[in-house]
Order: C-alpha cells, then sequence, then structure tokens
C-alpha cells in the first residue's frame, strides 16, 4: 500500500502541475490525497489485523485470506481509492480537452495528457475489477487482483514518466538541431 499510494503522490504532482501550480490546486490535492488515503490505511490495517489466514500446502508462497469480512473491509478501501482515481482523471481530462480544442499542444504536452488519462483509465479499470472480485468471489480470489494491481500500478508508474523523459530528450534533440542548421558561417576577410 505504501508503493501504490508513493505511486499516486508522483501522478497527483503530475496533475498539480497540468493545473498550473495554483494555490488552489497546492491546497486542494494534498487535502484530497490524505481524506482518501488516510481512511485506506486505517481500514487495510484493521481488516489485516482481524483477518483470518490459512496457511497453503501445496505451493509455499505465503498465506490466503479466509474471511470474507476482511476482503470486504479491503474492498472499501479500494472503493476509497476509486474515487480518487476518479477526481484525480478528471482534473487531468478537463485541461487536457481544453487544450485539444484549442489545438495547441506539443509533443511533450500531448504525451502527458493521453499517457495520464490511459493510466487512469486503466487504473479504474483494475480497481473495479479488484471490487467485483473481492465482493463477489470466496476469499481464496482475493490474491487474483490485488497484488497484480500493485505491480501493474508500480509499472505504469515508470512508464509514464520514462515515455515522458523519451519525449522530452526527442523535443531537446530537435530543437537542437534545428538550430545547427539555421546558423549560418562565413569567412570574415
Amino acid at each position: 500500500m505504501v508503493g501504490m499510494s508513493i505511486t499516486e503522490v508522483i501522478f497527483t504532482v503530475r496533475v498539480w502541475a497540468v493545473l498550473g501550480r495554483s494555490r488552489r490546486s497546492t491546497f486542494l490535492l494534498p487535502i484530497f490525497f490524505i481524506m482518501c488515503w488516510l481512511p485506506a490505511y486505517v481500514i487495510v490495517v484493521q481488516a489485516v489485523s482481524t483477518a483470518k489466514f490459512k496457511s497453503q500446502d501445496l505451493i509455499p508462497r505465503g498465506c490466503l485470506v479466509t474471511d470474507k469480512i476482511s476482503t470486504i473491509r479491503i474492498s472499501v478501501a479500494w472503493g476509497i481509492l476509486l474515487v480518487y482515481d476518479m477526481v484525480i482523471m478528471t482534473c487531468m481530462l478537463i485541461p487536457a480537452v481544453n487544450a485539444f480544442k484549442q489545438n495547441g499542444m506539443s509533443q511533450l504536452t500531448s504525451t502527458m495528457y493521453r499517457d495520464g488519462i490511459i493510466y487512469y483509465i486503466f487504473l479504474f479499470i483494475l480497481s473495479l475489477a479488484n471490487l467485483i472480485i473481492n465482493v463477489t468471489m470466496p476469499p481464496d480470489y482475493f490474491d487474483l487482483v490485488v497484488f497484480t494491481g500493485r505491480v501493474i500500478r508500480a509499472n505504469l508508474a515508470c512508464r509514464v514518466v520514462l515515455h515522458l523523459r523519451e519525449v522530452g530528450q526527442r523535443n531537446e534533440d530537435e530543437l537542437c538541431t534545428s538550430i545547427t542548421h539555421e546558423i549560418r558561417f562565413t569567412r570574415v576577410k
């Protein structure tokens, strides 16, 4: 959960930059982050501390949650995080639509909006699947999406940051190339 929240801090800072680093977003985004993530942490800690586990004899990879109430509690935490992701995605989507209407996006800006929106749509689907599986399936399926979701979230965060870096580097190289093509040297006699 700590890794997921660190990933969300990275993307919340990115949304803050997209929103123009305004005072309002500087104040509201951290408050919204704490309002969503703190209860999620508390719920997960309570659920894990009261959960009943069974060990796996066939595959030595840890233990399974057997308590349906604990999986439902964790699903409530996922629901809170789902709301957080939806609000942050909306904060990313509104400036993207406005920039698209004005037709004034650079390749870097376009990449930032596109990757951010795709990231949050994918996380929304993943979190929704997590909720549905945890609520409707037996507790044995708890690990199916939870751990996979954590890995996917971290991989997406790395991919988005690396993709932005790649596009930024490409733009910088193109700028340097265009500048050197426009410089003409003549002999001074």
